[in-house]
C-alpha cells in the first residue's frame, strides 16, 4: 500500500506519490523565465529557494489557462530536483493498494489524448468520482523536461552565486 495526493486539472483526476510531496500552498505569482519552453510556467521564491513550476496543462496537452488565485501549488522533492506544479484543486490523500490499480480500456477521448501524450503512464484507478491517473513522479518528468529543469537549476545556481 502507498499513499498519493490526488488533484484535478480541468475535469481530469491525477495522483502522485505523497512521500515526495513537501508542501501544498495557495497559488502565488510565478515569474516567467525568458526562452523557457511552455512546459515550464516559470519560477517562484519559496522561503528563499527559487523553484521551477511545471505546467502540467502543457505537458498533458490540456487547455492552457493563467494561474488563478483559487489554484494550488504542490511542491515536490525528488532525488534530482525540487519543483512545483500548479493544479486546479487538491482533492485528498488516498491510500492505494495494488488491488486498486488496474489497466483499463480507454473510453474517454480526453483520457485517450493524455495517454497518447505520455507513454510513461503508470496506471489508472477507478473511484466513485471517476478515473484517477496515477503517475510515478520520476516518470512524469520526461527527458525534455529533465533537460529543461537541469538548465534552469544551473541558471538559478549561477545567479545565486553572483
Amino acid at each position: 500500500m502507498f499513499e498519493c495526493i490526488t488533484f484535478s486539472i480541468d475535469e481530469h483526476l491525477f495522483a502522485l506519490p505523497l512521500n515526495q510531496l513537501s508542501k501544498v500552498i495557495r497559488a502565488v505569482a510565478v515569474t516567467h523565465v525568458p526562452d523557457s519552453d511552455e512546459v515550464i510556467h516559470g519560477v517562484f521564491d519559496y522561503h528563499g529557494e527559487v523553484l521551477p513550476v511545471i505546467n502540467l496543462r502543457k505537458r498533458f496537452s490540456l487547455p492552457l489557462k493563467k494561474i488563478n488565485v483559487s489554484d494550488h501549488i504542490l511542491i515536490f522533492h525528488t532525488e534530482k530536483h525540487s519543483f512545483a506544479i500548479v493544479v486546479d484543486h487538491v482533492n485528498e490523500i488516498k491510500k492505494i493498494t495494488q488491488h486498486d490499480i488496474s489497466e483499463i480500456e480507454i473510453l474517454s477521448p480526453a483520457i485517450e489524448k493524455i495517454k497518447k501524450t505520455d507513454s510513461n503512464m503508470k496506471s489508472f484507478m477507478r473511484t466513485e468520482n471517476g478515473i484517477i491517473i496515477i503517475y510515478d513522479l520520476e516518470l512524469l518528468i520526461n527527458s525534455d523536461l529533465e533537460t529543461q529543469l537541469e538548465q534552469l537549476t544551473e541558471m538559478l545556481k549561477e545567479e545565486e552565486s553572483t
